[in-house]
């Protein structure tokens, strides 16, 4: 198969072949730890023209999407800051925030979409460590336990709570100011409590965060803005 893939084999996955398709067009094949290489040839061939159709629909959509330069802007916990293209000596890509300046250390010229992949990067890595503080204060205030934090990509929505109390966010939520991610942390951590949005659940809420209302609003009116 005329693809480039990658594939992770594990000793806990025991029968099935998973194909996940990054948001960047890169292919993993997260198999069973005994599986042949045959085998999983055999059932991506069986899946090319579904990994065809996605790859071209990610195509068309990093078209529309914004490209990233030197000195384009970007939204990180409610501010604005500069992305900051710096040669190194390294061809290895190292990033950091200096003040209001994400500055991108690399020895080769990066296309658009590749300093677009670093900041994706970038910003799930200070998602995951951001919200995961919040959520660990959140839950301690409240005397809750929860299971598993999970930060993901979607469209929809910018949190929930799973029945088996497994915490999912929207990776892109670390965009918005820092009470606005407190207000989503708060709410989803309120349904470890409360599996609704009962006037119990939402006093809940208001008991932690009375401005909760004004939060929400914001939310609904600013967070199309909150995107890569």
């Amino acid at each position: 198969m005329n693809i480039k893939y990658k594939i992770i084999k594990s000793k806990k996955r025991k029968r099935t072949t998973t194909i996940q398709i990054s948001e960047f067009g890169k292919i993993m094949v997260r198999t069973p730890y005994n599986q042949t290489f045959k085998t999983t040839e055999k059932i991506l061939i069986n899946n090319k023209k579904w990994i065809l159709q996605k790859l071209e629909t990610l195509k068309k959509l990093n078209i529309k999407q914004k490209k990233y330069t030197n000195g384009s802007e970007l939204l990180y916990r409610g501010k604005k800051i500069l992305v900051k293209l710096e040669n190194s000596k390294s061809t290895r890509t190292k990033i950091n925030l200096a003040e209001n300046n994400l500055i991108i250390k690399n020895g080769n010229t990066l296309k658009s979409n590749k300093i677009k992949e670093v900041i994706t990067k970038w910003i799930k890595k200070e998602a995951k460590n951001i919200i995961t503080n919040r959520v660990e204060y959140y839950t301690n205030f409240l005397n809750l336990k929860y299971k598993k934090i999970y930060i993901k990509n979607v469209k929809t929505i910018w949190g929930s709570c799973s029945s088996r109390k497994n915490l999912n966010f929207n990776y892109k939520l670390v965009m918005a100011p820092h009470n606005i991610i407190d207000y989503v942390v708060i709410h989803e951590v309120c349904h470890l409590v409360h599996q609704n949005h009962s006037k119990s659940f939402w006093s809940l809420v208001k008991s932690i965060d009375p401005n909760f209302k004004e939060h929400k609003k914001w939310l609904h009116e600013n967070g199309h803005n909150l995107t890569l």
